[in-house]
């Protein structure tokens, strides 16, 4: 196997300084190796040969992103949980096609009270209508 630069043609040696400047500089090694014209593995190799620490670190994150995507994350739990909501809200009220009694009494009263019968009964029910009601017209 060649010594490490041999296979592209660079000369690490003389590199190194360079490789370690654009480091500090917060280049990742994978930009480096396209300076350089090779994988980003063949910088850190040849960079561990010459005892230069190449471990990866992980990006740290400053306060502000921190707090933006948890801000993020909390407002698509709020969105997740109120679509749930309005979901088992328009999820069947009846047992089988049965609309339950207290169900029926504020439908009954919403249509008393002057409200139309079919808006009332979207309010309630959705665009699923239970068999009882089938046929009713205020």
């Amino acid at each position: 196997m060649a010594a490490h630069g041999k296979r592209v043609g660079v000369n690490w040696d003389v590199e190194t300084e360079n490789v370690l400047k654009m480091r500090r500089e917060g280049l990742s090694f994978s930009k480096i190796g396209l300076v350089y014209g090779c994988s980003e593995w063949s910088v850190r190799d040849a960079m561990k040969v010459r005892g230069v620490n190449t471990v990866r670190t992980r990006t740290v994150k400053t306060d502000a992103e921190i707090r933006k995507a948890h801000q993020e994350k909390a407002v698509r739990d709020a969105l997740r949980r109120h679509t749930k909501a309005q979901a088992k809200k328009a999820a069947s009220a009846w047992i089988g096609g049965l609309a339950p009694f207290s169900v029926l009494s504020k439908l009954d009263r919403d249509i008393q009270s002057g409200a139309d019968p079919v808006e009332a009964g979207r309010a309630i029910f959705g665009n699923r209508i239970p068999r009882p009601l089938i046929g009713v017209h205020g």
